[in-house]
């Protein structure tokens, strides 16, 4: 089961945007929980834009991109001649753009959907899901994340792209570590990483808060210990 409070937070925005040489505006009301496919093409765009390209390419970027955006309200049918007669605005794209940027930074944070980084002492193979995105292609890897749920789920590629981001993140994470867990070796090593962070955890509270005494999560330390000793 899925316990990532985050894949299922509602987050909107609503703006007004100016219309150009008009002094009308038009509101929007933008579903931010992005879903796989607008995240794939957002972060396809961001890259392209912060390339090594000239200014007029930038801006083709802005507005093709700005179709995908103010087309997560629902309500509208947003098309890129609604951009180039209505929204053909250098900071009115942009401020879309910083927007979208931002909110893809806060519902992607690193710690909650990676895998533990476990290394092996005995093992020199590095499967893909232990290895990081700078280290492989991310079109590759994406497309074995896209592979791995599609053979574990009864989802077509369709249905992956319509799918939140943050809910495909953590249902390929756990899909991942339930992989991973299937080697004694990497499975140990995990429990043992988790009983680390227990301990870190508590000792740091402890330190903390001195002036209140603080319990100890014996139980759960407990179980984590039989899984180490076991």
């Amino acid at each position: 089961m899925i316990k990532d409070k985050i894949c299922f937070k509602r987050d909107e925005l609503v703006i007004c945007i100016p219309v150009f040489n008009s002094n009308e505006t038009e509101s929007f009301i933008l579903d931010m929980n992005f879903s796989t496919g607008f995240f794939i093409r957002f972060q396809t765009a961001l890259e392209e834009y912060h390339g090594d390209i000239h200014e007029l390419e930038k801006m083709d970027i802005l507005k093709n991109i700005a179709v995908d955006i103010l087309n997560l309200d629902r309500s509208k049918n947003i098309t890129i001649l609604d951009i180039e007669n209505k929204f053909n605005n250098y900071s009115t794209l942009y401020f879309l753009f910083v927007k979208c940027a931002e909110q893809a930074q806060k519902i992607m944070p690193e710690d909650l959907f990676s895998v533990p980084d476990i290394q092996l002492k005995q093992s020199n193979e590095i499967s893909l899901a232990e290895q990081k995105v700078n280290e492989i292609d991310k079109d590759i890897e994406f497309m074995e994340s896209v592979t791995l749920l599609m053979e574990n789920t009864n989802s077509s590629y369709e249905d992956i792209m319509k799918m939140p981001f943050t809910v495909f993140q953590a249902t390929l994470k756990h899909f991942k570590i339930g992989r991973l867990m299937q080697n004694k070796e990497w499975r140990e090593a995990y429990f043992k990483e988790k009983y680390k962070e227990e301990l870190k955890k508590h000792n740091q509270e402890l330190n903390e808060k001195p002036e209140k005494k603080i319990k100890p999560n014996i139980d759960k330390l407990k179980r984590l210990g039989v899984f180490i000793n076991g």
